[in-house]
């Protein structure tokens, strides 16, 4: 039966009709895919249909190649297992706890730690491990136009609690899909589900949290459909949202918006917030409640007065793709530059000879200096996307997060290593940290109290 129909004999002009047939309908679905993603809207239920049905094989792909394993978390390298975890080369007495954020690769599961830098102490670990109960609990739904990957990359064995901050209770607060939070004992709880939150997680001087956030839908109306509409949220200490905001509409209202317009059709992270920096103290560059923005695709840092829609100052460069902004005192901020160039097929390379680094910006002499740069030479850092810095309470050491590698590592101004850390499994395999936290000694001190007093209670 098979066989008549597979090798029956048809006239060549029946086929060469099927051909000119197909590469037609071919074109017709092509033309239908590029109105929707131009936003054309020319025939907008048959564009959408044919936007999903293209989207077919990236979905087959995903499931079976990454399905729900923890494959985008590992590093990919193996070192000696003898230098897994953290390796202290100094007898300094005077370093704080680093909050390291990190996926474990013993139980496939991300988890938070406090260590003590003196000695290499683990105080506390909150675990995760119980987030899938959390997202059934949150009536948050993930819009697949905005990350088509989150609800997969938010399941316990691929998830990570990015920036975690360690708050007065206890608690450790995530901005990683809904805005959450674990207790000294492990409970996970929502404390705020309005946005998708990504990347950083801030207080300001009065104890409100600042996240970058994917805006559903579109705040803006100047972009396409498919646009990720990346915006800032101020979240009071109660959870409730003070203030929100597109950057496509801070940069339009600011007369910015052809640092956009000008690259005529745009990919769909053209913005790409990775960080928002509150500042604290009042000076002559800035006022308290001011924030700064890190907008990576544009290579663009910018302060940012929220009370009155004003850009104060912004800067092209000469950092590429940066990530991570820090005020160190009333004139001068420091940025984690990625120094990565984009390539052709979407992803991001440092040059052969070249490494990332960490630029000084100082706004009374306009001056840009690298006063680190000796530490990142010498241990070859190449963060080509993610990455994070901090600069010590003694100013002369620096504390470098390179995420994708599952490195992290505190050293001088010389260059000279005292501390790394290498997130292993026991097998010597890296897996990614998940941008960490350094905490001064009296700071930490006061913490570890509370901590260790509310464990007493867990059961």
């Amino acid at each position: 039966m098979f066989e008549k129909i597979f090798f029956k004999k048809i006239e060549l002009w029946l086929a060469l009709l099927c051909l000119v047939a197909f590469i037609f309908v071919m074109i017709i679905f092509g033309a239908l895919v590029r109105d929707h993603y131009l936003n054309a809207s020319r025939f907008e239920n048959l564009s959408k249909i044919a936007a999903k049905i293209s989207s077919v094989p990236s979905q087959i792909y995903r499931l079976v190649f990454q399905g729900t394993g923890n494959a985008e978390v590992k590093t990919g390298e193996k070192i000696d297992p003898k230098k897994s975890g953290l390796n202290i080369y100094h007898n300094d007495k005077s370093l704080g706890f680093l909050l390291l954020n990190r996926y474990d690769g013993n139980i496939s599961r991300g988890v938070t730690e406090l260590i003590d830098l003196n000695n290499g102490k683990t105080i506390h670990t909150w675990n995760f491990k119980e987030i899938n109960k959390l997202w059934k609990k949150s009536k948050k739904k993930i819009d697949n136009k905005i990350f088509q990957n989150a609800k997969t990359n938010l399941m316990a064995n691929r998830y990570f609690p990015v920036h975690g901050l360690l708050t007065n209770e206890g608690d450790i607060m995530v901005a990683n899909g809904p805005m959450h939070k674990a207790n000294v004992c492990s409970e996970l709880s929502i404390f705020q589900a309005e946005y998708f939150y990504h990347h950083s997680l801030e207080l300001d001087y009065e104890n409100n949290y600042w996240s970058p956030v994917y805006l559903s839908p579109n705040l803006t109306k100047l972009v396409p459909e498919h646009f990720i509409d990346d915006g800032i949220v101020k979240v009071s200490s109660d959870g409730d949202i003070l203030f929100k905001k597109s950057v496509i509409d801070i940069l339009n209202e600011n007369n910015l918006g052809y640092l956009i317009n000008e690259r005529g059709i745009l990919s769909n992270d053209a913005i790409h917030l990775n960080d928002i920096q509150p500042v604290l103290d009042d000076g002559k560059y800035w006022k308290k409640g001011d924030i700064f923005l890190s907008v990576r695709d544009l290579s663009l840092v910018l302060l940012y007065r929220p009370s009155t829609n004003k850009i104060i100052w912004h800067k092209l460069g000469p950092w590429i793709h940066q990530h991570d902004i820090d005020i160190l005192n009333d004139k001068e901020i420091i940025i984690f530059n990625n120094n990565a160039r984009a390539t052709s097929d979407l992803s991001y390379t440092i040059n052969e000879n070249e490494v990332s680094n960490s630029i000084l910006y100082n706004f009374e002499s306009s001056s840009i200096t690298y006063p680190y740069i000796e530490a990142y030479k010498n241990h070859n850092i190449r963060a080509e996307s993610n990455g994070l810095q901090e600069v010590l309470e003694n100013k002369n050491l620096i504390m470098i997060e390179n995420h994708i590698k599952g490195r992290l590592i505190i050293a001088d101004k010389m260059g000279k290593k005292i501390l790394e850390y290498n997130n292993t499994n026991t097998d010597g395999y890296m897996y990614r940290t998940s941008w960490s936290r350094y905490i001064p000694r009296n700071e930490g001190q006061n913490l570890v109290k509370i901590i260790e007093e509310k464990k007493s209670k867990c059961f």
